[in-house]
């Protein structure tokens, strides 16, 4: 006799994530495949991608250095005015024990504008590092399976 197997929704899905994962389930954007799955799922998935992307950055020699932008961001308000805000650039940073190649980029991301909310700046500082690391585990991935 066969037994029906426990059906995974996304709502006990959420119910199991880490803490970790449900950060980045609350502040994180996300994507989906609508062929294949449900915005939910999608969000889940991501939310996993990026907490294992960030718990991965710590095992390696990666750190990430925020810098001003040389330019400033330019965006439409909500009245459709053109407004210009300071902007920062956040940098994917590899070290090497060699002193002839002490640090490499990884990935980065500029044209960032923050919030003045020390919160809300910390919280989505998080995220773009764990974007920043998805990206450079991604494109070594990627590269390790060419090179076979």
């Amino acid at each position: 006799m066969r037994f029906p197997r426990k059906l995974r929704t996304p709502k006990n899905e959420r119910e199991e994530m880490t803490n970790q994962e449900k950060f980045f389930y609350d502040n994180a954007g996300y994507s989906y495949n609508a062929a294949t799955e449900t915005a939910e799922e999608g969000r889940v998935r991501c939310a996993k991608a990026l907490a294992a992307a960030e718990s991965e950055m710590m095992y390696r020699p990666w750190y990430v250095e925020w810098t001003d932008d040389d330019q400033d961001a330019q965006f439409q308000d909500e009245n459709g005015e053109w407004q210009e805000a300071p902007a920062v650039v956040a940098m994917l940073m590899r070290y090497f024990d060699d002193p002839d190649r002490q640090v490499d980029c990884l990935a980065s991301l500029g044209g960032i504008t923050e919030s003045d909310n020390a919160t809300e700046r910390a919280n989505y500082r998080r995220v773009v590092e764990a974007e920043l690391a998805l990206q450079a585990l991604e494109e070594s991935h990627l590269q390790s399976s060419r090179s076979k």
